[in-house]
């Protein structure tokens, strides 16, 4: 066959493509009225999980991720035109948070930025969000404290996870560094970048402020001024990258939940994470770790935090592999509501993936 042979079978195939995308999306409103009609959500994570697996196993030669990112777009247009969803996050656009939706989400939704982690909460609780995105911990800096302070202020459930890689760019309109007065960022942000920060900047102002994506909208306005930010922010907010990747830990990477109002725990969930309150008394931790490891139920993570309701007593957050159906995990719940002040199943949810 000829080049231009070869071209008009393209041209074929891209043809057929586009009348089957238009098929697909067809089922999918009629799934979206079957849904409406019967009460059900719009959109569970552990269907979307199973489809994306599905297809990557029918041709293993074609990259892995590069099916997901192309089939997950058009989940999330067929998912528009079923019901478009509203996703609230830490703001504004450009921030890590915000990268987190468009991975998790494609970008077939309507985005909403907020001011601070508890806005995500309180806008969720309002219900003028359907989901939101907050970071919850970091490989470098542990655990994101307003993130578990909303989770035991408000009554969401955990949907659903994913795991972003960061990588920092220092950014501003300042051709020379040396002509650098001040620099924004993230508190997290500034100490994930200190051996940077030390050599490059020695003494020069650091300013903390409630994201990185304001960083870089605050210091694209001002003169002798940079930012620490995603690269994102670069295109956005017309600000230049001056040096990349200059976090201190190659391996830097947030995990983020995504929450939701939902009462209906996933039957295809992997991972459970749940909020209990125990008196400061001896032996009652040991007592609730027994009754995981005699059940050969594998925690994932232990976080305590004080619950603020009494002096010395504290709040446990736990994640678990399994599922919150399975027998052995009800049992050992069961057997540990016994000795805590109060147990909350936050969710169970498919594992994350890593962006």
């Amino acid at each position: 066959m000829s080049i231009d042979e070869y071209r008009k079978k393209i041209d074929s195939i891209d043809e057929n493509i586009i009348h089957l995308l238009t098929e697909r999306v067809k089922c999918a409103e009629e799934i979206g009225k079957i849904k409406k009609s019967q009460n059900l959500p719009i959109f569970v994570p552990s269907r979307e999980k199973a489809i994306l697996e599905r297809l990557v196993k029918i041709n293993p030669e074609f990259p892995p991720s590069l099916v997901r990112q192309i089939f997950k777009e058009i989940i999330s247009y067929s998912r528009s035109r079923e019901y478009p969803l509203k996703i609230a996050f830490l703001g504004p656009e450009g921030s890590y948070s915000h990268q987190a939706v468009v991975h998790y989400f494609a970008s077939s939704v309507f985005e909403k930025g907020c001011h601070s982690i508890t806005d995500v909460f309180l806008d969720l609780e309002k219900e003028e969000s359907d989901f939101g995105i907050v970071p919850i911990e970091n490989s470098y800096n542990g655990v994101v404290f307003p993130t578990m302070d909303g989770l035991m202020d408000f009554n969401l459930q955990i949907i659903g996870e994913l795991y972003l890689r960061i990588r920092h760019t220092l950014l501003s309109n300042e051709k020379d560094m040396k002509k650098i007065k001040r620099i924004y960022s993230h508190p997290q942000s500034l100490e994930q970048c200190k051996m940077f920060l030390n050599k490059e900047f020695p003494g020069i102002e650091k300013i903390e402020v409630a994201s990185n994506s304001k960083a870089a909208l605050i210091a694209s306005k001002e003169k002798k001024s940079a930012a620490i930010a995603g690269s994102l922010c670069s295109e956005l907010y017309k600000i230049d990258i001056l040096a990349s990747n200059i976090e201190d830990a190659v391996d830097n990477y947030t995990r983020f939940i995504v929450l939701g109002k939902t009462k209906e725990y996933q039957k295809n969930g992997s991972k459970t994470s749940l909020m209990i309150s125990i008196a400061d008394k001896p032996g009652t931790l040991d007592h609730i770790l027994r009754a995981f490891a005699e059940k050969n139920i594998n925690l994932t993570k232990i976080e305590s935090r004080p619950s603020k309701r009494k002096a010395w007593d504290y709040v446990f957050f736990i994640d678990l592999d399994g599922n919150i159906e399975e027998e052995r995990v009800k049992v050992a719940i069961s057997e540990i509501q016994e000795k805590t002040l109060y147990v909350k199943i936050l969710g169970s949810y498919p594992k994350g993936e890593f962006y």
